[in-house]
């Protein structure tokens, strides 16, 4: 037994002692490192590292409370997402386009007895911001007049976001549609750094259901007709291994059940990579979340707060 242990250990222990080597060189504030390295005995490794494009499958511990209903939050978590971004063009023409993009990403929570939040699903979700070194607005007329102009422009769109309720209220919140037109004040050529904000629509569909037939009892929809605003900061270190966001939205929104309201979501969070195996990043992240529902009746959980701290394992897709 000894002697199959030993060389299963040492082969775990070479690959994870490839990782600290990876990521422990920090660069200069504002010098790029180059993707990979080469270590003394000449094998490759990865240093540099692109968390907005990767498939990653998570692990977390959730706990929160509804404020309304009391119900405990407390579960825990399987989370799993595929994202990639890329630059279209060259910053050093100055004009370039960033992308990103989500696909079929989605928690799960466990818990006996079903927690109030079930989970939730994405089935896709897109942001396209042009970057220029000059941005400017042209006023077409004869000859056409150019006027500076301090910000980037862009769109955000969102279909088939999913959250799942459970508790006393069993319920699917169907994101049938969402989008923004996004203005980025930080205007960064780089991908994963930015600070944008956003107004636009949004169409959801709320099911209420019965906990024990699970049959519909009650349909409302809920639109925001260009009134809902929001912001979100992001910031990825040049060498990807820290990356810290924070996100708000909120605004005035139109029940089919109970007419106008407000709604409201803040989120934080905070990753870094403590290590790589075979190049493939293993992360820490925590993430604080908080809704506020004045819509009421049939979802109705007015205040709700979470947290998550849990770890990821990402394949890079860059």
């Amino acid at each position: 037994m000894t002697r199959l242990l030993i060389p299963i250990a040492a082969g775990l222990m070479a690959a994870l002692t490839r990782a600290p080597v990876a990521i422990a060189s920090v660069p200069a504030a504002g010098v790029a490192q180059p993707t990979w390295a080469t270590d003394a005995e000449g094998r490759r490794f990865r240093q540099v590292f692109e968390p907005a494009s990767r498939i990653h499958l998570g692990g977390n511990w959730r706990f929160g409370a509804s404020g309304t209903q009391d119900v405990s939050l407390s579960s825990g978590e399987l989370e799993l997402g595929l994202a990639f971004a890329y630059l279209d063009g060259d910053p050093e023409t100055g004009v370039a386009w960033k992308h990103y993009h989500e696909l079929l990403g989605g928690e799960l929570h466990l818990k006996a007895g079903g927690p109030a939040v079930l989970g939730t699903g994405l089935l896709y979700h897109g942001r396209f911001v042009r970057w220029a070194r000059d941005g400017s607005i042209t006023i077409p007329t004869s000859p056409p007049t150019q006027i500076p102009f301090p910000m980037n422009i862009g769109v955000d769109v969102t279909v088939g976001s999913v959250r799942a309720t459970g508790g006393s209220d069993v319920g699917l919140e169907i994101g049938a549609l969402a989008s923004e037109i996004l203005l980025d004040v930080w205007r960064s050529p780089r991908l994963g750094v930015y600070a944008q904000f956003g107004v636009g629509p949004t169409w959801d569909v709320r099911l209420r259901l019965d906990p024990d037939s699970a049959v519909v009892g009650a349909v409302e929809h809920v639109v925001a007709p260009f009134s809902q605003g929001s912001f979100e900061l992001r910031y990825t270190t040049m060498t990807g291994l820290h990356t810290v966001r924070a996100r708000g939205t909120g605004g005035w929104y139109w029940s089919s059940e109970s007419g106008f309201g407000p709604r409201a979501t803040a989120v934080a969070s905070f990753e870094t990579i403590v290590l790589a195996v075979n190049d493939w990043p293993l992360s820490v992240a925590v993430e604080a979340e908080y809704r506020y529902d004045g819509l009421g009746e049939p979802l109705g959980r007015e205040h709700e707060w979470s947290g998550t701290v849990g770890l990821r394992l990402g394949a890079p897709l860059d």
